[in-house]
């Protein structure tokens, strides 16, 4: 798993991450969504179950060792698990020049 031009491949796979938060897991489920459609249904089911791998027997994910962790955790979890039905990531486009002129930096 890795890329999204190749595919999810063994460069980032996501059972391996250095930190395993749940917001590394949203980024790889929002980077499905980003995928040809023919190509989600595999990599939705194996982040589906690398996540189920990590949950506590209390039903949460304490991706961390504080106390706040298992309520992180438990929305990155979920928000995983609702990935396929959210709006599409909006494109991003550079600015024109002349808005660039117009908008004061920040701070000011």
């Amino acid at each position: 798993m890795g890329s999204l031009q190749g595919g999810l491949d063994a460069r980032a796979p996501i059972a391996q991450s250095r930190s395993k938060s749940g917001s590394c897991y949203l980024k790889s489920a929002l980077a499905i969504e980003a995928l040809p459609s023919e190509r989600r249904p595999a990599h939705r089911t194996r982040l589906v179950t690398l996540r189920a791998e990590t949950r506590e027997p209390d039903g949460t994910w304490n991706d961390r060792i504080f106390p706040r962790s298992p309520s992180y955790g438990t929305t990155m979890a979920l928000l995983v698990l609702v990935a396929p039905d959210l709006p599409p990531i909006p494109e991003w486009t550079l600015p024109s020049k002349d808005i660039a002129k117009e908008s004061p930096p920040h701070g000011d």
